[in-house]
């Protein structure tokens, strides 16, 4: 949950500098996975905005974890990865 956080955070930085941020004043680690999951089903389109570059950013970097990995002998086989658990009834992960 900290890492989701902080991309979440890195967003909210880069628009303060712009103008205004729109999740509010309250701090990132406030926000729950509940008030996240509902800014993305039937937010303003901004703060949508956020939760879903977050998981966009998350999503690249996990990728990028896994490239490196995938160079590494023991994984040169490697045909598949599952990634479960976390989503089910909800847009932002299970924490």
């Amino acid at each position: 949950m900290e890492a989701f956080h902080d991309f979440i955070d890195d967003l909210r930085k880069l628009l303060r500098k712009r103008g205004e941020d729109p999740l509010g004043d309250k701090p990132t680690e406030d926000l729950s996975k509940k008030t996240l999951d509902k800014l993305l089903a039937a937010g303003e389109p901004e703060a949508a905005g956020v939760g879903a570059g977050a998981i966009e950013d998350f999503a690249h970097e996990l990728t990028g974890v896994i490239r490196r990995f995938l160079k590494l002998k023991a994984w040169r086989r490697t045909e598949r990865i599952a990634v479960g658990g976390g989503f089910r009834d909800s847009r932002v992960a299970n924490w």
